[in-house]
């Protein structure tokens, strides 16, 4: 086992982390150098490199401008192929996170820690609240149509899903995007995208600096991910650089975000302030991102505005106008939904919430709502202030949250800053986490609230809390239907972190809640000897297009070997009051699914071809099909089973198929020898036929046996060279104990 040493972390002056990441000594990346003349390899739109040149160099050639208001230009655009870039592969010595410890316990404030850490103090003596209801505990059929069944998920990124395994970023900042066929799912380091009827990701993980592969975008954290249902676009918002100097945005060409990207990079630094814990929404007119600035401290807080038209259409020139709205805390800019039902704005006036900041205090109940009618030509309103206490009770500042075991890492359960402003039939709802007493003690809790932005009018305001139970990092979402949903974080002295949702069906009544997904053990991570973890900072809620389906992407403690061991979840689920349990939705139904012909020799090509009935999506082993019907070829070397998945709304199907290969004279035969690199160092993906496949078999390097051999007699195995540079090298691979071999030769 290769033992990690060494940490790297992005730091801010007296600042401290925002993320950190541990890194392998012999996979430590080296920084671009932004002074030369020569820049790293860019792709264009037919995959090939590119060298830019000092004419267009990213993180100096367009600064943002003194004058607030004033139009400037992001750089690019720079056309991406998703496909070309290297995914992230795990190596198999990736067992070991380590490194002295985070620095930062707590996502930066308004105010210094010891500021934080007085109101943490005086929460945890808050007296009971007897306006606070217990929140009930349900089965997911309480909550979703049907039997349990109705709530699906999967595992996505976790952990190990960094910097081509080099590392882990802490904490991870999940956050995803749900469209008609896709769901694209990020964290700090890496993104992937998923087929809605589940399964593997259908492209990825891709860590962000390969992917924008820009010298301002690398050393990332903080990420935006967004569905426009009105033009069917993804968009995906990153900080780059470590530094908070630049914000890197990507835009889908068409409804395929496995296909070709519009990439620019965004200057931020105003001021030559850090950019801090942006979150974006999406508008009628442009996509609207609101952060805090920071230099040594917390400065002001900003909104900036994308013309979403140029950034679609691949425009050489991206227009983006900010703007200072000066002592507020983190400005949530609203997220539409609501177009394929009708209920999208009719203009472009852009709404945002944010927390008041009032000399020296900051109490979590006051906040108010400002807009922006033209960003490009017009000033933001006056901001229109509104309070939740009255509706709810007043709020405690978080405190830091327990998991079972006695020496169980504490959690960071972040403030009381607005998590998110999604926009459903003209009003606003948002959530965020405070500490409440509802009879045994103090508690974190939720508050969500449903605004009315023109008059900042409180509509609905709801607490979720139970005695002795920790719930945190929300994110909300609503249907067509007005029913708001929940997605946080819960866990106790006696439950393991998991991942929960809970619903409002009707004003002034929060439903049960449900566990989505278990906690597997204990979270770790390289912070354990600094407490408090950190944990969140926040997670994602989305509403499907169709208005009706629920997507939520939550934090857990995964079982998966690493000292490090956050993991996400996806869910899905919807109400049987609002489409959810519909009897007229019929079951899905995979009618036919064959190859032919289903054996056959190597080299020759089968069939799968399939016929479904009452499917809205398809996957065929992760890769999304025609949910109708379809076909295609498939090659296999060795015999390979293929499972067809497919959903709706209500219910799934799958079915399997095997090919057959038969066995080849002659002895063994090697079908693959590929190399690749990641992150510069080189691998070989080696497969073979014409062994009894009862065995092992042996693999030689240039004379030498590679590591892992002799290895099981599986068709296939990968070689991590743990060499960098060009060359090649000669393989042989013989059945163990005969002279049954083959050989071949790669080069780099």
């Amino acid at each position: 086992m290769r033992a990690i040493t060494r940490l790297s972390c992005f730091l801010l002056a007296a600042m401290v982390p925002l993320a950190c990441t541990t890194l392998d000594p012999a996979q430590t990346p080296t920084q671009p150098d932004v002074t030369s003349a020569a820049y790293p390899e860019r792709i264009d739109q037919f995959g090939n490199p590119v060298i830019m040149g000092p004419g267009q160099r990213g993180n100096s050639a367009s600064r943002p401008p003194a004058k607030d208001g004033e139009r400037y230009f992001a750089n690019g655009p720079f056309e991406v192929d998703p496909k070309t870039v290297a995914r992230i592969d795990r190596p198999d010595w990736l067992t070991s996170l380590s490194g002295p410890a985070n620095k930062r316990n707590h996502a930066p404030g308004p105010f210094p820690e010891e500021k934080m850490a007085e109101l943490r103090e005086r929460a945890r003596g808050l007296p009971a609240n007897p306006r606070i209801p217990q929140q009930q505990q349900a089965n997911a059929g309480d909550l979703v149509a049907g039997a349990p069944a109705s709530t699906s998920g999967f595992a996505a990124l976790d952990s190990g899903d960094c910097c081509g395994g080099s590392g882990v970023s802490v904490p991870p900042d999940p956050e995803m995007a749900a469209g008609k066929n896709h769901v694209i799912v990020a964290v700090n380091s890496a993104f992937a995208v998923y087929a809605k009827a589940g399964g593997g990701p259908v492209l990825g993980p891709l860590a962000f600096e390969d992917f924008f592969n820009l010298p301002e975008c690398g050393s990332t954290f903080d990420p935006n991910v967004l569905y426009d249902e009105s033009a069917d676009r993804y968009f995906v918002g990153i900080v780059g650089n470590g530094q908070g100097a630049d914000y890197c945005v990507a835009v889908t060409q068409t409804d395929d975000p496995t296909g070709a990207w519009n990439v620019y990079s965004v200057p931020v630094a105003f001021g030559g302030n850090f950019f801090d814990f942006p979150h974006a929404g999406i508008g009628v007119d442009a996509i609207y991102v609101g952060a805090n600035m920071f230099a040594s401290s917390f400065v002001e807080s900003r909104v900036l505005a994308l013309d979403k038209t140029a950034m679609y259409n691949g425009a050489q020139s991206l227009p983006v106008t900010s703007r200072s709205i000066g002592s507020v805390f983190t400005p949530q800019p609203m997220n539409l939904h609501g177009f394929l039902d009708g209920t999208w704005p009719a203009n472009g006036e852009h709404f945002f919430i944010a927390n008041v900041l009032a000399g020296n205090t900051w109490n979590g109940d006051d906040l108010v709502v400002f807009s922006w009618d033209n960003p490009f030509t017009s000033d933001l309103s006056a901001p229109a202030p509104f309070e939740l206490a009255t509706a709810t009770a007043v709020a405690g500042f978080p405190v830091d949250q327990p998991q079972p075991g006695r020496r169980a890492a504490i959690l960071d359960g972040g403030d009381w800053r607005v998590q998110d402003a999604e926009y459903r039939n003209g009003s606003i709802y948002m959530v965020q986490t405070i500490s409440c007493n509802p009879g045994g003690g103090t508690v974190n809790c939720l508050r969500w609230a449903e605004i009315d932005p023109q008059s900042a009018t409180v509509l609905d305001a709801q607490i979720i809390a139970s005695s002795g139970q920790f719930r945190s990092y929300g994110d909300g979402a609503a249907n067509v239907c007005n029913d708001y949903a929940v997605g946080f974080t819960k866990t106790s002295t006696s439950s393991l972190p998991g991942v929960w949702a809970s619903v409002a069906r009707e004003a002034g009544v929060t439903g049960p809640e449900i566990e989505l997904k278990a906690g597997e053990t204990a979270y770790t991570s390289f912070q354990n000897r600094r407490q408090p973890n950190r944990w969140g900072d926040y997670t994602g809620m989305t509403i499907d297009p169709d208005g009706e389906r629920f997507w939520y992407l939550g934090e857990y403690p995964v079982d998966n070997g690493l000292s490090t061991n956050w993991g996400t979840w996806v869910a899905s689920f919807t109400l049987d009051s609002c489409g959810g349990g519909n009897p007229g939705v019929d079951p899905v139904s995979i009618d036919s699914f064959t190859a032919s012909p289903d054996t056959i020799d190597p080299g020759v090509s089968s069939t799968l071809a399939w016929t479904v009935s009452e499917a809205d999506a398809c996957d065929l082993d992760g890769e999304v099909v025609n949910p109708v019907s379809g076909s295609t070829a498939v090659s296999p070397q060795a015999t390979t089973s293929y499972t067809l998945f497919c959903s709706n709304t209500d219910s799934s199907d799958s079915a399997t198929v095997t090919v057959t290969v038969n066995a080849v004279g002659g002895g063994l035969v090697i079908t693959g020898a590929t190399g690749r690199k990641v992150r510069g160092v080189k691998y070989v993906d080696l497969t073979w036929i014409g062994t009894d496949s009862a065995g092992q078999v042996t693999i030689e390097r240039d004379g030498s046996p590679v590591v892992g051999s002799p290895t099981a007699d599986d068709g296939s195995f990968t070689d991590n060279t743990g060499q960098k540079g060009g060359g090649g090298y000669s393989y042989e691979i013989c059945e163990s104990g005969t002279s049954n071999c083959d050989t071949a030769t790669v080069n780099f």
